[in-house]
């Protein structure tokens, strides 16, 4: 398949051609758009296609602004294929996307590396008991892209959400302009009380070190939780017995 790209709502995962960001001209999808596309092709060649071991390090070179409009753009299509509630937002953000924008002012990216981690014996042994054959290890092996929050009362961000590629799993979390730049840093200090481990992607930098810290079970759990919905019809047998 020809640049397969994947939406959850969409009962086969893989189509075959991305949804174009629309309100735009062709120019900008047919070469802007398609130029960010490259550069996404680009880091899944080189990085997004390892699973990542517990302890491994990575060197992440990067170019800020086009992995940040990537990122978006892919968030971007996902919400309004499923209508989601922080669409409106998005949208605001397509002309950041198209190059026509400065970058918004309160915006944070972050970078966790995901690592395979053994099933736990339990689960092993539960999964023998119903005569379930079981991989040893649980592998990384996911894309991803939606929203994520974290379990504070006071998490209110515009915009929290998540873009998983393998062992990389990049969270992006928004306010709005005019509010404080304290506001920003408050809710990063609540994200990284569940990814400690999580490295801040600054605009004035190229690199950063990232250390696989956190297992694929809790990397995607709180994606998991806040989609819910979708995964208890898609999957009911594994929600209603986990649930």
């Amino acid at each position: 398949m020809k640049n397969p790209y994947w939406i959850d709502r969409l009962e086969e995962k893989m189509v075959g051609k991305e949804p174009a960001i629309k309100d735009v001209c062709k120019t900008c999808n047919n070469e802007i758009l398609s130029r960010l596309d490259g550069y996404g092709l680009e880091l899944y060649r080189k990085y997004f296609f390892r699973i990542a071991a517990i302890g491994d390090k990575v060197v992440f070179e990067y170019d800020y602004d086009r992995l940040l409009r990537w990122l978006l753009k892919l968030n971007f299509n996902s919400a309004r294929v499923n209508k989601a509630a922080d669409l409106e937002s998005l949208h605001k953000l397509r002309w950041y996307i198209l190059e026509k924008k400065t970058r918004p002012k309160r915006i944070a990216l972050y970078l966790t590396l995901i690592y395979r981690h053994e099933i736990p014996d339990d689960v092993k042994a539960e999964a023998a008991r119903k005569n379930i054959e079981i991989s040893p290890t649980h592998e990384p092996d996911m894309l991803r892209i939606g929203h994520f929050e974290v379990n504070h009362p006071a998490w209110n961000p515009l915009i929290s959400r998540t873009a998983i590629f393998q062992s990389f799993f990049y969270s992006m979390i928004m306010i709005g302009d005019k509010q404080p730049a304290f506001e920003l840093e408050r809710l990063g200090k609540e994200f990284l009380r569940v990814c400690p481990k999580a490295v801040l992607l600054k605009p004035s930098q190229t690199r950063v070190s990232v250390q696989a810290s956190l297992s694929s079970n809790d990397a995607i759990e709180t994606h998991i939780l806040k989609n819910q919905s979708y995964y208890s019809r898609k999957f009911p047998e594994i929600w209603d017995e986990q649930h």
